[in-house]
């Protein structure tokens, strides 16, 4: 809307197939648990922050055409960090990390660095590259990556749901991104199939 960017059918079709096996995923399958789903204050500020993260999205998609994706990160870095610690003053909140066990620093360090600094370059360059449209749709990877770690290093069990909203989202991430191919290809075998069939009309 904002960018007045016109989606081919077939992204239409990924970015529906995408969210469907995210919300499948998330809710194991279950109507109820869907029908049922009850909101707290967290629960809107992380809609809230989805929000802020796709005008963020937009925003660096225009900001990289003047400079470059290091400075993109490290201003939404100073700024957010900013903002967060305002937040954390004004709801008394704020206190500073000290005596942490080492597996606490190693995770404060690495949500830092890793979740934060690269994870934040690669999605900047990622957006360089494909545009806003197309990276959001990446966002649905979260929940499925988030399971895939559940089960490799906590030993969680998987379940049929987790398969199926899985590969609705690979399809729907596959849809977004490889719309043109996969034109060029429905194309090629329509075409195919008209000749083919005027061929036997004849």
């Amino acid at each position: 809307m904002l960018l007045h960017e016109r989606l081919h059918k077939l992204q239409w079709l990924g970015i529906a197939a995408s969210i469907i096996g995210a919300v499948y995923l998330i809710s194991k399958g279950s109507l109820s648990t869907i029908i049922n789903l009850n909101f707290n204050f967290g629960d809107i500020l992380f809609c809230v922050s989805m929000v802020a993260w796709a005008f963020y999205t937009i925003l660096v998609a225009q900001v990289s055409k003047y400079v470059s994706a290091y400075s993109a990160v490290a201003w939404a870095g100073l700024l957010g960090s900013l903002t967060t610690a305002a937040y954390s003053i004004l709801t008394g909140q704020f206190v500073l990390p000290y005596d942490l066990s080492a597996l606490a620093w190693g995770s404060y360090f690495y949500v830092i660095f890793i979740g934060s600094l690269v994870g934040m370059l690669f999605w900047n360059k990622g957006i360089r590259v494909i545009g806003p449209s197309q990276a959001a749709v990446f966002m649905n990877l979260m929940p499925l990556v988030g399971i895939i770690c559940g089960i490799a290093f906590l030993d969680e069990s998987f379940y049929t749901s987790e398969a199926v909203g899985g590969a609705l989202i690979i399809a729907g991430v596959y849809l977004t991104t490889q719309y043109r191919l996969l034109a060029y290809k429905l194309a090629r075998y329509l075409v195919k199939r008209r000749r083919q069939k005027s061929l036997n009309d004849f």
